[in-house]
């Protein structure tokens, strides 16, 4: 993992699962999104914002953004942001 992480929260993450979205700030979204792993940037996708983006596209029958989703998942690392975090700390107590 690299020292540059960025943690995806629900607004772009949801942004990026909606593939017919034609509004600039989406495509923008997606852009921004597209270009990360170029510049060098681990991304990290949090338990709590796959669990809020999927309750609303399943809520709203968008079947599609819900496989977008799937596929973010098998090719981002999939977080519990609570560990992560607990799991950081105690590398740096111990190695500081």
């Amino acid at each position: 993992m690299s020292g540059r992480i960025v943690l995806l929260d629900s607004g772009p993450l949801g942004m990026v699962t909606t593939p017919k979205a034609k509004s600039p700030i989406y495509q923008e979204c997606k852009l921004w999104f597209n270009s990360l792993g170029n510049k060098g940037y681990t991304v990290l996708l949090p338990e709590i914002a796959d669990y809020e983006v999927r309750r609303e596209l399943l809520r709203a029958g968008k079947m599609v953004g819900v496989r977008r989703l799937d596929q973010l998942n098998w090719t981002l690392d999939k977080k519990n942001i609570v560990c992560v975090l607990f799991t950081q700390t105690i590398i740096e107590i111990n190695f500081t």
